[in-house]
């Protein structure tokens, strides 16, 4: 396939720059989606609450980091990918005037901003909500500077973007959380009411996450059947089923294993567990 090709002839500055902006992606995915999740389940478990509060935070600053990195290589890129070239102040400044330096500074700002809601107490305050909210509105702007969502109709595709990375975000934020709730001990009847709201929850979210996805790449690639017939589109058309294993898994969680759990049933926990788990390596296969 054309991308197998393309992916074979990268250079290793091209690469970098890949892996790193793979790593933002992931990591401010996460950070916003521990957010949600917080948001979304008030009633969490203290030592949940702050490993969520953990994962969020830690997740915001890796994502930071990389941010930054991505200005120098960027600016390397464009001098011939080389050191000399990525320390260039005149290259640094070209970068930092054009899209993807407003994409650097929402990017960190809004990462800096979401943290908010992390450091607070149990009870969440109005101020901290909407400080951690508005900075997942910047990064979701972040998002759709540079990329397929600056074409006609902007509006349109920045929107279907926002949805889609949105609930990308709750989706790949909970996984993690959810396998430790399901293994613990503590409080078994507001860890099977979490569960059950999380699967009520999950549906409508996954469901946004391909409506707005099929959209999106139907209007990129050029109609539904361009989603069958080119190397994008059937690249997507992958995903998208992918996400269709993950909706079985999420059913089976739903009505088979949450149940049981309620019941009390030994085996629940160790089945959610194991269900949740292929879901976290389905998630970073598709990402």
């Amino acid at each position: 396939m054309a991308w197998w090709s393309a992916i074979k002839e990268l250079d290793a500055w091209s690469a970098m720059m890949i892996g790193v902006a793979a790593g933002v992606y992931l990591s401010a995915l996460i950070a916003m989606g521990a957010v949600l999740f917080r948001l979304a389940f008030p009633t969490l478990p203290d030592d949940e609450r702050r490993r969520v509060a953990r994962m969020g935070i830690i997740t915001a600053w890796i994502g930071i980091a990389l941010v930054i990195l991505q200005w120098p290589l960027q600016a390397g890129y464009l001098g011939g990918a080389n050191i000399t070239a990525a320390t260039d102040p005149m290259l640094l400044g070209m970068v930092f005037d054009s899209a993807q330096g407003r994409r650097l500074i929402l990017l960190v700002i809004g990462l800096v901003l979401i943290q908010a809601l992390q450091f607070n107490k149990p009870t969440l305050s109005k101020l901290t909500i909407s400080l951690s909210m508005a900075g997942i509105l910047l990064v979701l702007l972040a998002f759709t500077q540079v990329g397929h969502s600056v074409n006609s109709p902007r509006l349109l595709l920045a929107g279907l973007l926002m949805v889609h990375v949105l609930a990308a975000a709750f989706w790949v934020a909970s996984l993690w959380p959810l396998y430790c709730l399901a293994g613990s001990r503590h409080d078994p009847a507001n860890t099977a009411r979490i569960l059950t709201r999380f699967g009520q929850i999950a549906m409508l979210v996954v469901g946004l996450l391909v409506i707005a996805g099929i959209t999106l790449a139907a209007w990129l690639t050029g109609g539904p059947l361009a989603l069958l017939t080119t190397d994008y589109g059937q690249l997507l058309a992958g995903k998208v089923m992918i996400v269709a294993l993950l909706l079985l898994l999420a059913a089976a969680n739903k009505w088979r294993w949450v149940p049981a759990f309620e019941r009390g049933d030994v085996n629940a926990s160790r089945q959610l567990q194991r269900s949740i788990a292929v879901e976290i390596l389905l998630v970073m296969f598709i990402l």
